[in-house]
């Protein structure tokens, strides 16, 4: 056995992780540098690698570095770690959805996930989702990021014309009652030299027609 922990190197382990269950957790978390390096040749090894391992930040992080998706084997300590999960989504920001479930109820970490990318407004919860002043700093960073808001929000002209400001795309995201509208039409056929593809064909028309009106006055 002793030869086996202290003779096996990084490769050894990525070539034949099956030895590590012949070690105890204490005796994989010694062997911490070469099992780092083991999940970077082969990151399958991080399943192995026992529940002292996958509790480690300094271990989790690195296979993050690999394959963020390693997380969702991390252990629960892991996830329950705020600064880990900080340390983790700085990383990669997808690397919320590991986060457990109280973290992610958490408004720092959401902001701070949210500062990372807009796009991970789809990961929040529905007080996160609906809520107005999460959702506007998503969508003035990606316009894109209205896909993930709540229905209510949707239906928000302020919200929605924040979003379609940024990203003329956005428009397939809003609320058909907003497509319904002709001021919101209006804005944001201006704010994006859009020709309303995604407004009713009368909508559209009216909007475009008002416009017109407007601009020869």
């Amino acid at each position: 056995f002793l030869l086996v922990m202290f003779g096996s190197s990084a490769s050894d382990y990525a070539e034949k992780p099956g030895i590590l269950l012949d070690m105890t957790a204490e005796d994989r978390l010694a062997d911490k540098k070469k099992l780092i390096k083991a999940v970077d040749i082969k990151p399958g090894v991080f399943m192995y690698a026992g529940h002292l391992l996958r509790k480690d930040k300094e271990f989790c992080i690195a296979a993050a570095q690999k394959d963020v998706n390693l997380l969702s084997h991390a252990h629960e300590d892991f996830k329950s770690d705020k600064d880990c999960i900080m340390d983790a989504v700085a990383l990669d920001y997808t690397a919320f959805r590991f986060a457990a479930t109280p973290l992610k109820d958490d408004e720092e970490l959401v902001r701070f996930t949210l500062q990372q990318s807009p796009l991970a407004l789809q990961f929040f919860t529905y007080s996160f989702t609906n809520n107005p002043d999460i959702v506007r700093t998503a969508v003035e960073g990606n316009g894109l990021a209205l896909k993930f808001a709540s229905g209510p929000l949707k239906e928000d002209v302020d919200i929605c014309s924040a979003a379609v400001i940024q990203n003329i795309e956005a428009l397939q995201f809003v609320s058909e009652a907003l497509k319904n509208n002709i001021e919101f039409a209006r804005n944001a056929i201006i704010s994006g030299g859009y020709e309303g593809d995604w407004f009713p064909e009368e909508i559209a028309y009216q909007a475009r027609h008002a416009n017109k009106k407007s601009a020869m006055k």
